[in-house]
């Protein structure tokens, strides 16, 4: 083969491996099939006890308001995702926990091995439960008994604020942990960290908007996981029939807050 018939082939092999390489970045796992309870504990860390009590409450929450909040611990977040955020943001639009048009529902997801968790926030609850407050759920009742192994009180006690902040009643307790120290300087922020809070917040609006557009696009996808991630027979739950978790069609763009302990 002349130099010229090379350099083509070398060509075609190259645009070739990049059209292999976008696609397989934009191949994505499906997400597990929806839990059958409000609660679902895979790990066996959270005792049956409590376990039935947060169950129970969930199910009462949802009669009374129509506002549906999941809690899922498991013991890992699976492989082939990016982060933790991307994979609890695509299994939340797949499961679709709230009512359609009302986009009221809520998940909260525990990672006990990776020791990570994310409150994920439907459209219609994220005024009442902004990013800063679930933050500050996180931050100040669940990881301090998370820390101590806790796990029971920790959950009972995020369930409980995030119940109470979806009603507006939930006050977080002012801590000196809980107030950021003020900016070095004399209080003039960094101009270089604006600009990445800045890029941030930009990213945030362009996927909460793909979101709104397409609230079902974590069901498509090359690989399949669900056979070693089935919540929706496996873990503890007191739920009876009658009760039972079944999607009621809400919405998610990726409100909420993240933590770890």
């Amino acid at each position: 083969m002349n130099p010229r018939g090379r350099a083509r082939m070398s060509s075609a092999l190259g645009v070739f491996a990049f059209v292999l390489a976008s696609a397989g970045a934009f191949a994505q796992p499906k997400a597990p099939p929806p839990p059958k309870h409000f609660f679902t504990d895979t790990t066996g860390v959270v005792p049956a006890g409590v376990a039935a009590q947060i169950e129970q409450r969930l199910q009462t929450f949802q009669k009374i308001s129509s506002n549906q909040v999941l809690v899922v611990v498991s013991d890992r977040f699976p492989s082939g995702y990016a982060s933790m955020e991307e994979y609890t943001n695509r299994t939340a639009q797949a499961w679709r926990a709230g009512v359609k048009g009302s986009d009221n529902g809520a998940i909260l997801f525990v990672f006990v091995s990776d020791r990570k968790l994310r409150i994920e926030v439907g459209y219609g609850l994220e005024s009442a439960l902004p990013d800063a407050l679930a933050s500050r759920i996180i931050r100040d009742e669940i990881t301090p008994r998370f820390k101590e192994k806790n796990y029971g009180a920790g959950l009972l006690a995020g369930v409980d604020a995030i119940l109470r902040a979806t009603k507006g009643e939930y006050r977080p307790t002012v801590t000196s942990e809980s107030v950021p120290p003020p900016p070095p300087g004399g209080g003039t922020p960094d101009f270089g960290l604006f600009q990445v809070v800045l890029f941030a917040i930009v990213c945030v609006l362009i996927l909460r908007a793909a979101g709104r557009a397409d609230p079902n696009r974590s069901s498509a996808g090359s690989s399949d996981w669900s056979s070693s991630t089935d919540w929706s027979s496996s873990g503890s739950s007191s739920g009876s029939d009658s009760g039972d978790f079944s999607g009621g069609g809400g919405s998610f763009g990726g409100g909420g807050a993240s933590g770890d302990w």
